[in-house]
């Protein structure tokens, strides 16, 4: 895999192959928005027919307390 950035996006390429020896490619695009409030990452790949997916990340300021997580922290005894 290799990465580059393109204008303000980080690009990573690359392809593998699969358990079946089929190979795939795969391209991520991180991009920031302009105000750092959110991150978007989308991912493609190609093998027999082109798959996407685009995951969008929201900052935020308080997670509250690692118990109330859905895999919460444990606390030292």
């Amino acid at each position: 895999m290799t990465s580059k950035w393109e204008a303000t996006s980080l690009v990573g390429q690359g392809a593998l192959k699969t358990a079946s020896g089929d190979l795939t490619t795969i391209r991520e695009v991180l991009s920031l928005s302009a105000d750092g409030q959110s991150l978007t990452m989308e991912v493609t790949t190609m093998a027999k027919e082109q798959a996407s997916s685009t995951l969008v990340y929201t900052r935020i300021a308080d997670v509250g307390p690692c118990e109330t997580w859905p895999t919460p922290c444990k606390r030292p005894n």
